[in-house]
């Protein structure tokens, strides 16, 4: 059974005792003046309730490989739940087959994810029209031409991946504010004017 990177613990096998239970990671990265809850024992690493320390998840056919189970209720169709579980398959080939991880990620601050994954679903509908009918549609790829593969795929498949695209963006900007919030100087700071 192939085995993938945890979403929970972003692969490190520990999550903060936070409310949040972030990656671990995410803590040790932080700049030394920025770790007082560390310092403190206010925060500590602990096992990844996913993966259970391992950093690693199965990637069975027909289970997501995110970071909570999926709770199936009664607005879920069989039709809901495999476009999700193809979108969540597809975010785990970015991550594993790509390397397109987080830490790739969170350098793109200009909200290409996002451009990109417009681009792949206006070329998956509104594209197809316009280029059908010889007009133009413009849409700025974010990127070099070689990373464009937007032709190599099916309609249903380019949807696929625009949704992973905009989930690994909405991933990125909960990071970010998860990472602006951890640095803000907390009250009684002495760093703080």
């Amino acid at each position: 059974m192939e085995k993938i990177k945890c979403a929970r613990c972003d692969g490190c096998g520990r999550v903060a005792s936070t409310q949040e239970m972030e990656p671990w990671t995410h803590w040790e990265e932080l700049p030394d003046e920025s770790k007082s809850a560390i310092i403190l024992g206010l925060v500590h690493p602990q096992p990844c309730p996913v993966c259970k320390g391992t950093g690693k998840v199965s990637a069975e056919p027909g289970v997501c490989p995110t970071q909570e189970p999926v709770t199936i209720n009664v607005h879920t169709t069989p039709g809901r739940l495999q476009a999700i579980l193809d979108i969540c398959r597809e975010r785990a080939k970015q991550e594993e087959v790509h390397g397109w991880d987080s830490n790739h990620d969170d350098a793109h601050t200009g909200y290409q994810l996002s451009q990109a994954a417009a681009c792949y679903a206006a070329w998956a509908g509104a594209g197809e029209i316009f280029f059908q009918r010889g007009e133009h549609l413009y849409l700025v790829w974010p990127w070099a031409d070689k990373f464009d593969r937007r032709k190599s795929h099916t309609i249903r498949e380019r949807m696929v991946i625009a949704a992973a695209l905009l989930m690994a963006e909405i991933e990125r900007i909960d990071r970010k504010a998860i990472s602006d919030v951890n640095r803000m100087p907390r009250r009684g700071d002495s760093s703080r004017p």
